[in-house]
């Protein structure tokens, strides 16, 4: 998130999360070569939002403010039978970005705490 911002390229962000998801894979054990990335990582982390789910635009352009999309950050373990994805949506603002799913629950407690309310726990 603290690359998005007015005359970064998308391929940028891209790299960055593979990089970052490179790290964690890492200390977990499961690679050692960011080459093999692509066996956890099998997409981009961006794409524009509208709208449909992936509204057309291309990424040839740097960013510009005002300018709203997602960063869709994935990685599946298949040896572990499990896939995650963290999604947000944001707007470039003139600095920097405002993430506007921030206030979406995404941590165990808060989902917790929510399907509580909902009363719909186990």
């Amino acid at each position: 998130m603290a690359q998005v911002r007015p005359g970064v390229a998308f391929p940028m962000l891209n790299r960055t999360c593979r990089e970052v998801s490179f790290e964690g894979l890492k200390a977990l054990g499961l690679l050692d070569d960011f080459a093999d990335i692509g066996r956890y990582v099998w997409h981009g982390a961006i794409h524009h939002i509208g709208l449909d789910t992936h509204d057309v635009g291309g990424y040839e352009q740097p960013m510009t403010e005002n300018m709203v999309f997602t960063v869709d950050a994935g990685i599946y373990v298949r040896e572990w039978g499990i896939g995650l994805r963290i999604e947000d949506n944001v707007l470039v603002t003139a600095d920097g970005c405002e993430n506007l799913s921030a206030s979406i629950p995404a941590t165990i407690e808060e989902i917790e705490s929510l399907m509580a309310l909902s009363g719909k726990h186990e």
